[in-house]
């Protein structure tokens, strides 16, 4: 009896399918600077930046356009681990030592936005940027984060919260409609107030807090923290104290996204490419597959990103670029999913009333 209580409670957290689907693709082959993505984003024009190994590549859908050192003697380096787009058509780009720049599209350059401050905290690699609901951008490396200052037209240190968010080794940021500040780390989320205050802390003493690897607002009411484990917490807004975890049939969450159809999108270090239509207790996970590849071919995805057209992007760790558009509908079908025999098929025909002869 126990067993089967246990397997019942289980399966109301983790329902699970897999749906194929066609995917474009595209790698070194088709002028992709390196199989190696490492981040995504779309700007306010259309094109989709991508961030490698080897390089930056601007994609407008049919031609790759490459920035590179030896070409842009502006753009520091060719390891590109971190592209954005933060509003008002600016992109940027961060990556080890300090690096964070923008390119500049009259003059065709890169711009230096590495805040002043880092000559002085040694190595560090700028990890992600952050802009909230209020219009506030914000970018952080492995240690520390720093705030776009307009006037002066630079990230610094000077907010009130500075000295108290900071972490060995910051994953993720998130600051709210509320003005606090979702820091995830190694094994722990702290949540701050404004003035840098500390509201809650959960680390994996006490909480079993994994390592972070996205925080993601789901709607109005929630926000949703992702992990390198098999797990999502769900918070409410309003109430801190409310916490709900939700079992994933997946791990490793690398990239995560909130498609402008509401549903929710998961990019794993190892798993796949996965979504959700909701995040509830009677949530049903979706694995997506190309049926033009093998499941080992998205297996391990770096960037996420979603087009103006809806269709979802993403960049793996050795097969490029991916596309897939959620509003085609192929209608794939399997014989295995109907019991069908393993055995070689010599040949097949439909009858007058619609069954299959094989």
């Amino acid at each position: 009896m126990f067993l089967i209580l246990s397997l019942i409670a289980f399966s109301v957290y983790s329902a699970e399918k897999v749906e194929y689907a066609r995917f474009d693709h595209f790698s070194s082959k088709d002028g992709l600077s390196s199989n190696l993505v490492f981040s995504l984003s779309k700007d306010s024009t259309g094109f989709l930046w991508i961030g490698t190994d080897f390089g930056i590549d601007r994609f407008d859908g049919s031609h790759f356009k490459h920035y590179r050192k030896k070409e842009y003697p502006s753009l520091h380096r060719d390891d590109i681990y971190h592209v954005k787009h933060i509003g008002h058509d600016r992109i940027v780009f961060g990556s080890f030592s300090g690096m964070f720049q923008e390119y500049d599209r009259k003059k065709d350059m890169f711009l230096e936005l590495m805040p002043n401050e880092m000559d002085s905290l040694g190595y560090s690699q700028m990890k992600g940027t952050c802009v909230s609901p209020s219009g506030d951008c914000y970018v952080f490396s492995n240690e520390h984060v720093f705030k776009y200052d307009a006037q002066s037209g630079c990230f610094n240190s000077r907010f009130a919260a500075y000295d108290s968010i900071h972490s060995p080794f910051i994953t993720s940021l998130y600051v709210d409609s509320n003005n606090r500040y979702w820091l995830g780390s190694l094994n722990q989320l702290t949540i701050y107030d404004e003035h840098g205050h500390v509201l809650r802390t959960f680390d994996n003493e006490h909480d079993h807090c994994r390592p972070v690897s996205c925080v993601l607002p789901i709607d109005k009411d929630r926000i949703a923290v992702t992990f390198m484990g098999d797990e999502i917490w769900i918070f409410s807004k309003n109430d801190l104290t409310q916490r709900k975890s939700l079992s994933v049939p997946f791990r490793s969450v690398s990239k995560s996204l909130q498609s402008k159809d509401g549903r929710i999108w998961f990019a794993t270090d190892g798993d796949g490419l996965w979504y959700a239509d909701s995040l509830t207790e009677n949530t049903v996970f979706n694995s997506v597959i190309p049926y033009n590849g093998t499941p080992d071919d998205i297996k391990k995805i770096y960037g996420l990103a979603e087009g103006d057209d809806g269709a979802i992007w993403i960049g793996t760790h050795n097969t490029g670029l991916w596309c897939v558009n959620p509003q085609d509908d192929y209608n794939i079908i399997f014989s295995g999913d109907f019991g069908f025999p393993a055995n070689m098929c010599t040949s097949f025909a439909e009858d007058a009333n619609g069954n299959l002869l094989v």
